[in-house]
């Protein structure tokens, strides 16, 4: 009414500013009740998907805004008077455009919220990875191993669409090209682990009881000349104990262990697990010594019930190749011994069935090795 039938300005810029203090006294006591013109109810996903806001007049004197949204830019839309004057009384003009970026291009936003594109919008560069290196866990599963420059490293098993990626592309470009994909997959993974550290896969300690850690002594961990990697030491009570072969991955998670003395105690735990239990260990091998094994050579034979098992899989899948994992080896028999024995060069010995009296050839590798060995076979 006042702006209505008064034509004096200043009157009217005057009665607008008692209108103001009795308001802001009010809504400073009631804080619920003021309204907020210049932010959205968008999720944080959702605003972190737009960039580059800009709002204009066009050739036509319209109020137009334009935005990017997941990286793809988007058609000027035309906004009203009210949301264009709103930007020059909002304190962050910035922030005021991308919420009204998020009411214009509320379905593109929600479109690309349901394809998963939600946008990192950082204002430093991704940690720039040091180390990124995938290693075999103890169940032989594939582990990422990553660590940034001047931080503490650690690892998180990747997605199987991950590594059939960075396999696709070792296998297409080479080592390079395979460096460079781990260290994506890494600044892809950092960022989820530091937020959720329950991901974290641990590589190098385990779930070792402290008192068989404690029994542990001159652990050592070495490369013979003949390619094998071994463990040797001493165990409390038992003594010095001859040493035993352990697997590549097991060398290999040494070299990025933050502790290694720690690494080669926790292993040789695992490794000499059957000395420091001595007592558990032989009652539990005493009833397998009186079984009869079909096999005349515990550490070469071929179990007849292996064997059965060969002969029934090559019946359906005669044109693969077929390893049986037994213990810490890969073996296979027959013809595909034969292969196996010229392709990777292994030796292949002729073993009795001692259910048949049938000689077999056998030809067998550790399984450590397998990682080399299939791209060959």
């Amino acid at each position: 009414d006042v702006i209505k039938n008064d034509r004096d300005e200043g009157y009217t810029k005057e009665f607008m500013k008692q209108f103001a203090q009795k308001y802001y006294s009010v809504v400073a006591a009631n804080p619920d009740m003021e309204a907020n013109v210049f932010k959205s109810q968008a999720s944080q996903d959702a605003l972190g998907l737009i960039d580059k806001v800009n709002a204009f007049k066009n050739k036509d004197g319209k109020m137009m805004l334009v935005a990017t949204i997941a990286d793809e830019k988007q058609h000027p839309v035309e906004i009203s008077q009210s949301q264009w004057q709103r930007l020059w009384l909002a304190d962050d003009k910035q922030d005021y455009k991308t919420h009204l970026a998020a009411t214009l291009y509320a379905d593109k936003l929600q479109a690309a919220l349901e394809q998963g594109a939600v946008k990192r919008m950082q204002d430093k560069p991704l940690e720039k990875m040091e180390t990124a290196k995938l290693l075999r866990g103890d169940n032989n599963e594939w582990v990422l191993y990553m660590k940034p420059e001047a931080k503490e490293g650690f690892a998180v098993e990747p997605s199987e669409s991950d590594l059939k990626r960075f396999f696709s592309a070792l296998k297409k470009g080479g080592e390079i090209k395979g460096d460079d994909l781990l260290k994506d997959m890494a600044a892809k993974y950092y960022p989820q682990v530091v937020a959720d550290p329950s991901m974290k896969r641990d590589l190098f300690y385990g779930d070792v009881p402290t008192e068989d850690k404690s029994r542990i002594d001159h652990a050592s961990i070495f490369r013979t000349n003949d390619d094998k990697f071994m463990l040797s030491a001493s165990v409390e009570g038992e003594g010095k104990q001859q040493p035993r072969e352990i697997t590549q991955s097991q060398w290999q998670r040494l070299w990025f262990a933050p502790d290694m003395y720690e690494y080669k105690r926790r292993l040789s735990a695992i490794v000499f697990a059957d000395v420091l239990h001595k007592e558990q260990s032989q009652a539990q091998s005493q009833p397998q010594s009186q079984e009869k094994v079909p096999l005349q050579s515990a550490k070469r034979g071929a179990n007849s019930l292996d064997l059965e098992s060969f002969k029934s899989i090559k019946a359906k899948h005669p044109d693969a190749l077929l390893l049986f994992r037994i213990n810490d080896t890969y073996r296979s028999y027959m013809k595909d011994a034969e292969i196996c024995s010229k392709v990777l060069g292994v030796d292949m010995a002729k073993q009795i069935d001692g259910k048949t009296g049938e000689r077999v050839p056998v030809a067998e590798f550790p399984h450590f090795e397998l990682d080399a060995y299939l791209p060959k076979l």
